[in-house]
């Protein structure tokens, strides 16, 4: 499951990370397959994967951990058993914020891309803080 900003939007299979061209620029993506699903448009895409957004993959994982069956006595030690335990494990996907193409397959799944800001993209945006603090200074 993705969490993007609040909304929750089930992915189908893997996210793929590669090269692709957004607005113009190759640099690194995220490559989203999202299934068919209710409530989930062209639209709500759109509105959902925006520049800036926030992307948190919520992956269910499982583990084993000792669960504690009777506890020790004069006599007799602890006895535990094994049991396998599901839990929610996130992944910030916090480097991909440039909104990229949506792709409406015409099945009722959706291809999305999300992509790293350049390096450019970067100084940029340090440069234009740099000037609003030197114009506006700071109190």
């Amino acid at each position: 499951m993705l969490i993007i900003n609040d909304t929750q939007i089930q992915e189908e299979g893997e996210i793929y990370e590669r090269p692709y061209i957004t607005r113009g620029i190759k640099r690194n993506c995220i490559e989203i397959t999202i299934g068919k699903q209710d409530n989930v448009t062209y639209d709500t895409l759109v509105n959902t994967f925006s520049d800036g957004a926030s992307i948190i993959r919520r992956l269910k994982e499982k583990r084993i951990e000792k669960q504690l069956v009777s506890e020790a006595t004069e006599t007799e030690e602890a006895v535990y058993q094994e049991v396998e335990v599901e839990y929610d494990q996130d992944y910030p996907l916090t480097d991909f914020v440039v909104a990229g193409d949506i792709i409406d397959k015409r099945d009722g799944t959706f291809v999305v891309y999300m992509g790293v800001k350049t390096e450019t993209e970067i100084l940029e945006e340090q440069n234009a803080e740099l000037m609003l603090t030197l114009v506006g200074g700071e109190e």
